[in-house]
């Protein structure tokens, strides 16, 4: 299947915009954000700063509301111009579910992409992903790839 990935891309600025808007007018930024199905130990942690990497502290700080952070494996190779922090240590040290966790008590994010292949090959890690309780959209590794050049920030980890 072809997307218009700047189609895409406009569809998940406007729908954000219309989130924030949304969380405005119901008063109260912890009602908002638990109503945007962010996990509850993560609102249990709102205010407190949780990470200790700081150029990945300082670098998610940029991020505006409708930019992307990319979370990237070894493989997938992070377009040019793109800011990239590389976490990672050994397999599997930390995975990107490690890297989701640690940052959604400090970055709200509403939906989470990943490949079709990856579904494919990693059902048990795409299920993981479902149960943070955001919206899961799944796209072919070359649009997936596409998609990718419009990130404001890559963190790379394991998978």
């Amino acid at each position: 299947m072809d997307y218009d990935i700047d189609s895409l891309v406009e569809r998940w600025t406007r729908e954000q915009k219309e989130r924030i808007a949304a969380d405005c007018r119901a008063g109260s930024s912890a009602e908002a954000s638990a109503k945007g199905g962010l996990p509850a130990e993560a609102l249990a942690k709102a205010g407190r700063p949780t990470l200790l990497n700081a150029p990945l502290a300082g670098a998610l700080r940029e991020v505006g509301h409708t930019q992307m952070v990319l979370l990237a494996d070894k493989g997938l190779p992070i377009p040019p111009g793109v800011e990239t922090i590389d976490l990672a240590l050994t397999d599997n040290v930390p995975t990107i579910l490690d890297v989701i966790r640690a940052i959604a008590a400090d970055f709200s994010f509403d939906r989470i992409l990943i490949t079709d292949e990856m579904k494919e090959l990693s059902p048990g890690r795409a299920k993981e992903l479902e149960a943070l309780g955001q919206p899961l959209e799944v796209f072919p590794h070359i649009e997936f790839k596409q998609i990718a050049a419009h990130a404001r920030l890559a963190v790379r980890a394991r998978l």
